[in-house]
């Protein structure tokens, strides 16, 4: 059997230290509220942006010219066509110096895997980073629940990689 402790009499010392007790309960109850509805309110925003496929913040695009926006060779001068040519950059004077990439995803079904050299980094829509060495050939794999992988080769440069079409 309990004991029921007798209650504290007004204007002693024992009901001001109870009175002080439970309004410390309601201000830590009310703090405690606060804090979860915070949290609730992050976690939500958060799983609608992704849900929508929004990435917070994205690379620049790298321009890469085609053949098809390419013009005549002939019908260019000599001067642009210098200017269009590959110029020796670090990578060939720092192959095999480890970099990292800024890897930026937006192709294919949402939620699919993304494999870099056969490691899983994330899933659709992915934008991240990864480690490589310069010059090597970076192999990335998009593996969606259903159908066929899709698989990219690219060279490991530095700098960003944005994969926003199909593979070649």
């Amino acid at each position: 059997m309990t004991t029921i402790a007798p209650a504290a009499v007004p204007g002693t010392l024992r009901f001001y230290i109870a009175r002080a007790a439970f309004y410390a309960r309601v201000v830590a109850v009310l703090l405690s509220l606060v804090v979860a509805g915070r949290f609730g309110v992050a976690a939500l925003s958060r799983a609608l942006d992704v849900s929508t496929g929004q990435v917070a913040t994205r690379p620049e695009p790298h321009v890469e010219l085609t053949p098809a926006i390419l013009p005549e060779p002939s019908a260019m001068s000599s001067a642009r066509r210098a200017a269009l040519e590959p110029v020796p950059t670090a990578p060939l004077v720092n192959a095999g110096k480890a970099v990292r990439v800024t890897l930026g995803i937006d192709y294919g079904t949402p939620r699919s895997e993304v494999y870099v050299n056969g490691r899983m980094v994330g899933n659709t829509p992915f934008l991240g980073d990864t480690s490589c060495k310069l010059g090597q050939p970076l192999k990335i794999e998009l593996v969606p629940a259903k159908g066929p992988p899709l698989t990219y080769e690219r060279q490991c440069l530095g700098g960003s990689l944005d994969i926003t079409t199909a593979p070649p």
